[in-house]
């Protein structure tokens, strides 16, 4: 079964989020109460809704049920981002992945590749550029499939392999596994073809 990415699934906890708070705003839910419906799975939960407290987008009470919370409620904050449509669907794109399973596959790639930029060895400034080029990369996989700037991502792509000076594979094994998803096609050149 594929990982979902990250952002589909922060998207239908702070709708969910969002739904119980208009009906009663005094209460929080546990984490019981979001994996009821079915659409959420347990190992997603914690991860994301500790990032999204973390934005400040949701209030949460934790207990002693590690790595879970006790109870969860969209935060003021959280509340205003679901409204303003345009700025949820920047922070939380709606991904339907039977429309664009190659958008989806791409960018769940990607978070693993980021995590394993995370670990690998580069340090500094180098490493500060891999992730800004990760970034890019994000910013451009955001777009349907049918309407990716190929050329950018190629550059993107050779970009971070050369980060090393030799094959990522050691450290980013994911890489390649990224490349054959988006399947870059070759930067065109401003040099015209031989006859």
């Amino acid at each position: 079964m594929n990982k979902p990415h990250p952002n589909s699934v922060r998207r239908r906890i702070l709708r969910q989020l969002y739904d119980f708070y208009s009906e009663n705003p005094l209460h929080m839910l546990s984490p019981e109460d979001l994996l009821e419906d079915g659409s959420l799975r347990r190992e997603e939960l914690a991860f994301n809704s500790f990032y999204l407290h973390d934005c400040g987008l949701v209030e949460m009470m934790v207990g002693y049920n590690p790595p879970l919370f006790a109870a969860i409620r969209i935060s003021p904050s959280g509340v205003d981002v679901v409204e303003n449509e345009a700025e949820f669907n920047r922070r939380f794109p709606a991904f339907d992945p039977g429309s664009d399973d190659r958008r989806e596959e791409g960018l769940g790639c990607l978070y693993e590749v980021l995590e394993e930029v995370q670990a690998a060895p580069v340090h500094g400034i180098r490493k500060a550029w891999l992730l800004d080029d990760l970034k890019g990369l994000r910013d451009a996989l955001r777009e349907p499939s049918g309407q990716w700037n190929h050329r950018l991502i190629g550059i993107l792509m050779s970009g971070m392999r050369e980060y090393f000076g030799r094959d990522p594979g050691e450290f980013l094994p994911s890489l390649s596994r990224l490349a054959t998803i988006l399947d870059p096609e070759p930067p065109q050149t401003d040099e015209p073809a031989e006859e």
